[in-house]
């Protein structure tokens, strides 16, 4: 695939992040990509998207068909990592550090990904990660069409100075236009800091770590407070997170949760 033909996922973040100018430098053949072959965490994602695949077959029970380029459509280009085409999900993989969420993972490629699902004309991206190599977690996203209406404006425009080879001069970063709390599985993040009772809760659950009944008591509590709608509250040093079978597990953050 020529890259330099239209626009494919990564350009669109770059598009987002107000990063025109490098951009159409390469399109318009001025400039060379960068070479990342010496590019660890790039070829570590490179490396392990077979296995990342693997892992999402086996836990979601589908069928991945690899390497999918899709037939261009006007200048939108998309090569995708996997296609589950009995569903029409797009699959997206990609490798972290262990210490990384699966919501900043999101955010962040949340473009590219909203991208693919307007080119395909999914309703769904499986996004696939590998938190260093302690941890795997995927994850469903769904088409946000006012989303995908600005950010195809945006493109069609920066597309404008390829075609014109003019020098791109109106343009302006636009990730405010990304939702600040990105639906995963359908349901939201919650912040709990200023949750009072919350954090109330969690100061019993410290104190009662010897008393088995007493701490189960007082994190049946916690639980309580999370909205059916919710994947994952946290505050106060302590997180509770719904599993893909709708369990609530409570855990204690120790790190950058």
């Amino acid at each position: 695939m020529d890259r330099t033909k239209g626009i494919g996922g990564s350009d669109a973040n770059k598009i987002i992040s107000g990063d025109w100018h490098e951009l159409w430098l390469i399109k318009t053949k001025r400039k060379e990509s960068d070479d990342l072959s010496d590019v660890v965490p790039v070829q570590i994602g490179i490396a392990t998207e077979s296995l990342n695949i693997d892992f999402l077959e086996r836990t979601s029970n589908k069928k991945v068909t690899r390497e999918v380029e899709l037939e261009q459509k006007g200048f939108m280009m998309s090569h995708l990592d996997g296609l589950i085409k009995e569903d029409n999900i797009v699959v997206e993989c990609k490798h972290t550090n262990q210490n990384n969420t699966i919501e900043n993972v999101a955010n962040y490629y949340y473009p590219q990904l909203q991208h693919y699902m307007m080119h395909s004309g999914a309703n769904e991206v499986y996004l696939s990660v590998f938190f260093g190599n302690v941890k795997y977690e995927y994850v469903s996203i769904e088409s946000d069409y006012t989303f995908q209406n600005d950010l195809y404006k945006a493109e069609e425009k920066f597309w404008s100075y390829v075609q014109s080879d003019t020098e791109p001069t109106e343009f302006k970063e636009l990730k405010d236009k990304i939702p600040t709390n990105i639906k995963l599985d359908g349901m939201t993040t919650i912040d709990m800091t200023k949750n009072l009772r919350w954090d109330e809760i969690t100061k019993v659950i410290k104190e009662t770590k010897p008393f088995v009944e007493k701490n189960k008591s007082a994190i049946t509590d916690l639980k309580s407070l999370v909205p059916d709608d919710c994947r994952k509250a946290f505050g106060s040093g302590f997180s509770i997170s719904r599993s893909k079978q709708n369990k609530l597990i409570c855990s204690e953050i120790t790190t950058n949760e």
